[in-house]
């Protein structure tokens, strides 16, 4: 039974529902963060109404939809409800610097002045909140630039365009909300697989007592006092081993995948890659998929 053997590997249910039951926990103790965060800006934004009056009306106006944006991002991706909480906070307290300014000097200001700052404002409201979306887009590219296929690429251009000619555009806006919730599920999907690679990196590498890990997304350690290498291909779910020829090959590998089992990591015909012969898991022997009787 010469040269390294190979199988295919699935999780159980309960390795599932685990790391569902993980990720829901960590996104929730975010999300509760990320909105006492925003409750705080809310309470900062009261202050300034009470403070400043109507001279906080825009700055007011243009964080409460910006914090709306990050309430739904909670819904999807919470790096980008994070950027934006981050971002809300440190608005906020950029522009109390300048209404406190603008206050000191209101005997000074003429009512056509103030009328000429308040119209600056709203132009400069209406840029804000369309560079807020395309740094969304922006942001993309840079947290998930696998996930940017050519058909999504071409969406996030129509979109870039479309807030160039008008940022207010209802149809726009909620077209971008409904990409938004679809890129979230990709993303999702992403994480969900992520989580799974990791478990098994990490599962394997306490079967096996890893070392440090090899060349190739390999991981080098020992199963019951004998050397092992496990190549991982994480993309097409496939396990390749590298045992010693020395007799002993057959009843680790049994032995292998009973642990494996009990980690709820299920693995198909275990095969010499040299030969195509089938390996015994105990009493039953695996079946070759390829094969005539399969």
């Amino acid at each position: 039974m010469s040269g390294p053997k190979r199988s295919s590997y699935s999780f159980g249910q309960a390795v599932y529902n685990a790391l569902k039951a993980q990720r829901q926990h960590e996104r929730q103790r975010q999300i509760n963060d990320i909105r006492d965060r925003i409750r705080r800006s809310e309470e900062l934004l009261d202050r300034c109404h009470h403070e400043f009056g109507v001279d906080a009306d825009q700055l007011i106006k243009l964080t409460k939809t910006w914090i709306a944006q990050a309430e739904q991002d909670c819904n999807g991706d919470l790096r980008l409800a994070w950027r934006g909480v981050n971002g809300i906070e440190k608005y906020i307290q950029s522009q109390i610097q300048v209404l406190e300014k603008l206050k000191a000097a209101s005997d000074r200001v003429t009512e056509q002045e103030r009328i000429k700052a308040d119209i600056k404002r709203q132009e400069e409201r209406k840029k804000f909140l369309a560079d807020q979306i395309l740094t969304y887009f922006d942001d993309l590219g840079e947290l998930y630039p696998w996930l940017l296929n050519p058909g999504v690429t071409q969406r996030i251009e129509m979109f870039r365009n479309a807030l160039t000619v008008n940022p207010e555009n209802e149809e726009t806006l909620n077209k971008i909300n409904d990409f938004k919730a679809q890129f979230g599920k990709l993303v999702e999907k992403y994480e969900s697989e992520q989580d799974q690679k990791r478990y098994l990196k990490k599962t394997l590498s306490e079967i096996i007592e890893a070392d440090e890990g090899g060349e190739g997304g390999s991981i080098v350690g020992s199963f019951e006092g004998v050397p092992i290498k496990i190549y991982l291909d994480t993309n097409d779910q496939k396990l390749t081993f590298d045992l010693p020829d020395n007799g002993t090959c057959k009843p680790n590998i049994t032995r292998l995948v009973h642990r494996f089992e009990d980690a709820g990591i299920n693995l198909g015909p275990v095969q010499i890659i040299q030969t195509g012969e089938v390996l015994q898991h105990g009493e039953a022997e695996f079946d070759d998929p390829h094969s005539s009787k399969a």
